[in-house]
Parts: C-alpha cells; sequence; structure tokens
C-alpha cells in the first residue's frame, strides 16, 4: 500500500470521530415581529430548534422557543414568554407545563409568583387572561393580528 492510501484509509477512519456541526439562521418579518430562527444540524441530521420573536416596534423579546429533535421528529423542549408595560419594563415572564400551558407567571414589578391554576378560581388572585390569550399556551410562537 502506497503512502497516499494509507493517507486516505487514515482520514477515513478519523471521519466517524469527528462530528460537522451547521447552523442556520433565518430571519424574517411578520406584522410587528422579527422571527428568528437556529436549525441546528450535526453530521446533516437536524438535531435542534430555536425561535426568537421580538417585537420590532418595541425592540424586545417577547418569546424564545427551544425544540429538540427526537428521531428527526421536532418536539418542545423549552419556551418562554415575556410580557412589557409601555415603559419597556418587564411586567410578567411566564413558563410553561409539558402540556404547554403557562404553569407560573412571574410577576416581576412586585416579585411575586402567580400560579394559573389559581387563576379564575380563587377570589384573591387578580391576574386574568383578558388581554393575555397569546401568552396562555405556548402556540401560538407568533403573536395572532387583530
Amino acid at each position: 500500500m502506497d503512502s497516499n492510501n494509507i493517507i486516505i484509509k487514515f482520514l477515513k477512519s478519523l471521519r466517524k470521530w469527528f462530528v460537522k456541526t451547521k447552523v442556520i439562521e433565518n430571519i424574517y418579518i411578520q406584522n410587528d415581529y422579527e422571527i428568528t430562527e437556529y436549525f441546528r444540524y450535526e453530521n446533516n441530521i437536524l438535531t435542534n430548534k430555536a425561535v426568537s420573536v421580538k417585537q420590532i416596534s418595541t425592540h424586545k423579546n417577547i418569546c424564545f422557543r427551544n425544540f429538540e429533535s427526537l428521531n428527526g421528529v421536532l418536539s418542545p423542549k423549552y419556551t418562554e414568554k415575556s410580557f412589557y408595560l409601555p415603559d419597556g419594563k418587564l411586567k410578567y415572564f411566564f413558563d410553561y407545563d409539558s402540556e404547554g400551558n403557562a404553569e407560573i407567571i412571574y410577576d416581576e414589578e412586585f416579585e411575586e409568583k402567580i400560579y394559573s391554576i389559581h387563576i379564575g378560581i380563587d377570589p384573591n388572585e387578580e391576574f386574568t387572561w383578558e388581554g393575555f390569550e397569546y401568552y396562555r399556551h405556548i402556540e401560538p410562537t407568533i403573536p395572532k393580528q387583530n
């Protein structure tokens, strides 16, 4: 075997030890929102997707979603949504359960936790879903236009 064939055989054997990673970024505009999607591939297989939604008029990120690929099928891994007051201060941060429903709402202004199971049931809970329909579930990722 000549030295070229030995080198080629050696390089081919190394291929299994190295993971080729590629990240593709797509940015598009829908109404008042800039949506950025990140796709991560390892050895040409989709392994992860992330989506960020920024409201253009406020320059605030209102949603971040992370998906993982299981056997080629993307499934949600983590979602967070944020609600800002007109002055730009973060008011609420929404955390979701495995079913895609808001579970805990963090009131940043008063440093309180609001548990969604109390909304509409507990007379002491003042928070309602009126005006916060977008935040109640992980879907939709992009707010519907009125």
